[in-house]
């Protein structure tokens, strides 16, 4: 069976929403050969906003409410930003991300920054509008000429990401550096990732680790978990697994699913910790809380094996099958094997094929060799 003997792969991320989420696009799971190279493509979404307006009672926001509107309405570009939030948040109003925008759209027009980038924001996301990227870029660089560093962020990302611009990783640089020299910390993650995967600049570890001590010092979780793969692999540091856990434990008591998941690897391998596949299950279990597939894939590999628990094929399968549904190529390869070895199921080549056919899709070059071997029977 395969299972993720490497980390994840996290890496940039843009600062283009109003909410605060991740969705980490990975490069590897569950595989036998580890690479230490790390990220591919990344987004996190934030913002810049005013909530505390809005932190009390119902009656109190909607009164506060009331007085913003005769204030925008008399014009000022402030108060109609302000209306905007209070529409898209339902902040002593209901919410409604038409009005919002409506509002959002008439400070944006005398030039609040603020605006012009949450302009950018409904139509780069599709809010209530038909989505249309290079409107979204338009509206990113109205306010990002003039200083606004999430808008700075979104740029540099769009150029990072070849998004209603061709690809350009100088200009991405260029854009995020702006952004950073106002302390935002998406951006500074940005750089680090830039310098880490050697895009429009030569790779260097030493300067992709400097520019994420700058985001992890300001909080952020993926930074330090990324600072835990460095020490981990090697990159840039000295090879350390006891620093690599400080890292992780640090992103992981924040809820950040990959570093959880890394503990779980770091027991599971006993690096940097005594090997303990029960502590193991633990962290992956944290992960698979929030979805984490290739803690799924490691949580039926302990299963399949007996590791820190007793030997369950079926069990194994279950958990096989909550990453395969996630695209999870190496637990697709595994439940391949289930059913070729016929391993807590009635051995089937035929169903074998079919699920190493999946993982062969995604180029698990494995699954081919499994493949071509059964159709020789």
């Amino acid at each position: 069976m395969k299972k993720l003997w490497g980390n994840k792969h996290i890496t940039h991320k843009v600062q283009q929403s109003k909410e605060r989420r991740f969705f980490l696009i990975t490069m590897l799971s569950c595989a036998f050969v580890f690479s230490p190279s790390i990220g591919n493509a990344a987004t996190t979404l934030d913002r810049n906003n005013q909530d505390s307006l809005y932190t009390g009672s119902v009656e109190s926001n909607s009164e506060s409410f009331k007085t913003l509107l005769k204030e925008a309405e008399a014009g000022d570009d402030e108060s109609q930003y302000l209306v905007g939030e209070a529409y898209y948040y339902g902040s002593g109003v209901q919410k409604n991300y038409k009005k919002a925008f409506e509002w959002y759209m008439k400070a944006a027009v005398q030039g609040n920054i603020d605006a012009e980038y949450t302009i950018g924001y409904f139509y780069y996301k599709g809010l209530e509008i038909p989505k249309d990227d290079k409107k979204a870029m338009e509206w990113y660089l109205k306010a990002a000429e003039q200083g606004q560093t999430s808008a700075q962020t979104s740029v540099g990302s769009f150029y990072r990401q070849g998004i209603a611009t061709s690809q350009d990783y100088k200009k991405a640089m260029e854009w995020f550096l702006k952004a950073a020299e106002q302390e935002d910390v998406d951006a500074q993650f940005n750089i680090g990732n830039l310098y880490l995967n050697g895009l429009g600049v030569t790779e260097d570890y030493k300067k992709a680790m400097e520019w994420f001590l700058k985001a992890a010092a300001q909080g952020d979780t993926d930074a330090q978990h990324i600072i835990g793969l460095l020490y981990e692999n090697g990159q840039g540091v000295t090879k350390d697994y006891k620093k690599a856990m400080e890292w992780f434990l640090k992103a992981a008591e924040q809820g950040n699913a990959d570093a959880q998941y890394s503990i779980g690897l770091a027991y599971e391998n006993g690096h940097g910790v005594a090997r303990n596949y029960k502590k193991a299950m633990e962290w992956y279990l944290k992960a698979d809380a929030q979805e984490d597939a290739d803690a799924q894939c490691n949580i039926g590999v302990l299963y399949h094996n007996g590791l820190g628990v007793t030997r369950d094929y079926k069990k194994a399968m279950e958990w096989y099958l909550k990453a395969a549904e996630q695209e999870n190529a190496n637990a697709q390869y595994n439940i391949g094997i289930l059913y070729e070895h016929g391993q807590g199921i009635v051995k089937d080549d035929n169903k074998a094929i079919e699920w190493y056919q999946k993982a062969a899709k995604q180029g698990d070059q494995d699954a081919l060799d499994r493949i071509k071997a059964l159709q020789k029977k």
